[in-house]
């Protein structure tokens, strides 16, 4: 497979699953287990181009309570500091990822 835009593809792919599952780890609205392997896919396109953009673990923390705010509401996704362990898994991997 030497196309790049299908390298591209495949990369953007893998990223999109692993930041899903690290979302569906952490759990931040409380789903629970009986949520579908995919459940939080949408949010993680919405977060995944933006990774780039943000320098520091409190920048992920941030963008990913924001996503889940305009997702969710804000009373579903509850207070930004319930964000801090996703948001610094999320930079980790980001870190290591990219």
């Amino acid at each position: 497979m030497n196309d790049p835009h299908k390298l591209a593809r495949l990369a953007h792919r893998q990223r999109l699953t692993a930041l899903t599952r690290l979302l569906r780890r952490f759990d931040p609205i409380g789903l629970g287990n009986d949520a579908p392997e995919d459940e939080y896919a949408p949010e993680a396109g919405t977060i995944l181009p933006i990774l780039s953009r943000c320098s520091d673990r409190a920048a992920v923390v941030s963008l990913i309570h924001t996503e889940f705010t305009r997702w969710f509401g804000p009373e579903t996704a509850g207070p930004a500091g319930e964000y801090d362990a996703v948001g610094t898994a999320v930079w980790n991997w980001w870190q290591q990822s990219a």
